[in-house]
């Protein structure tokens, strides 16, 4: 029936539902999401929190779903000591629930589309979405990039992310330093380690120990456990081979200065006010810049234009006076 169009949709159909068989949750599943959604109500209903911390059992089955999801389809992420779906999905409900009851995650974050609108989580996300636009990234080459085991064979990749006081490659109009002190107040904030900055390619975290990082007097230094994901597995395999050797770091600037010098503009971060992710890239470039940053030159042609004006002025002036 319907030749080959008709047996393709008959298999994704079939595939449809059979996905859907799996996806609906056992009475003993939705038994126990009902005692955990209660027994946190119960738990909160007496706590004075800025925001409305009680669940809902269709929010529970949607975090329940999504980590027996998580399970099946990325199961590197999951912890050794876990041997079913079902319990991997019952950990990313006592987490949620932790974090709705306590403003804040014990570790990654996820469904945060489930917070209610005045949780930290989602204050912090909007903010982040509002500085979007003023969130700068640099790249630099890092020669010295590293991967390697230690005595207990962890996998650990080390490398500077930034270093200090050498002059970028022209980033359009003007060239960058950083000084020593700009990261002095951001080396307790929770950093990301990250793959080509994107947040769904996660190595590890400043708050659970998995990254560490410190200054010397070359620069920013870097030290990623990295985890047992097919992700890392790549990754590392990449960076034998020569194809993955920068670093770069996302940031937001505090306070900067600008100069002019024989080398043309020369910005210096000061102070960085945020330092959000360290990241391992592929991309060749030196800079990737984000809209700030061509906000910035845009604002030196502006001044350049401005000085030419004032020039062509004066020499009129100069003119008329000769006259």
């Amino acid at each position: 029936w319907g030749f080959d169009a008709g047996h393709r949709w008959s298999e994704r159909k079939r595939n449809e539902i059979m996905k859907e068989e799996q996806r609906k949750l056992t009475a003993a599943v939705k038994e126990g999401l009902e005692n955990k959604r209660d027994e946190h109500n119960d738990e909160v209903a007496g706590m004075n929190l800025a925001w409305d911390a009680k669940v809902t059992l269709s929010m529970l089955e949607k975090v329940f779903d999504r980590g027996v999801g998580a399970y099946k389809t990325n199961p590197g992420s999951v912890r050794p000591s876990v041997n079913n779906p079902e319990t991997w999905a019952y950990a990313r409900v006592n987490s949620f629930l932790y974090a709705m009851k306590k403003g804040k995650y014990r570790s990654g974050k996820h469904d945060t589309d489930l917070l209610p609108s005045k949780h930290p989580v989602k204050k912090e996300q909007e903010k982040n979405n509002m500085d979007a636009n003023n969130l700068e990234k640099r790249i630099f080459n890092c020669k010295e990039l590293r991967y390697h085991e230690d005595e207990h064979g962890k996998k650990k990749v080390r490398g500077y992310a930034a270093v200090f006081n050498e002059l970028s490659e022209d980033l359009g109009n003007f060239r960058e330093k950083i000084n020593p002190d700009a990261f002095n107040n951001v080396l307790d904030n929770d950093v990301v380690a990250l793959l080509n900055h994107d947040m769904d390619n996660l190595f590890g975290r400043t708050s659970n120990g998995t990254v560490k990082l410190s200054v010397d007097e070359r620069g920013l230094f870097t030290e990623i456990d990295m985890p047992n994901t097919q992700l890392a597995k790549d990754t590392i395999e990449l960076m034998e081979r020569g194809d993955i050797s920068q670093m770069s770091f996302g940031f937001y600037v505090g306070q900067d200065s600008w100069n002019k010098s024989d080398a043309g503009n020369i910005r210096t971060i000061e102070e960085i006010s945020r330092l959000v992710d360290i990241s391992l890239v592929t991309i060749p470039a030196y800079p990737q810049t984000s809209a700030s940053v061509r906000s910035l030159v845009n604002n030196i042609e502006k001044e350049e234009r401005k000085d030419n004006v004032q020039v062509r002025k004066n020499k009129l002036k100069m003119l008329k006076l000769k006259k």
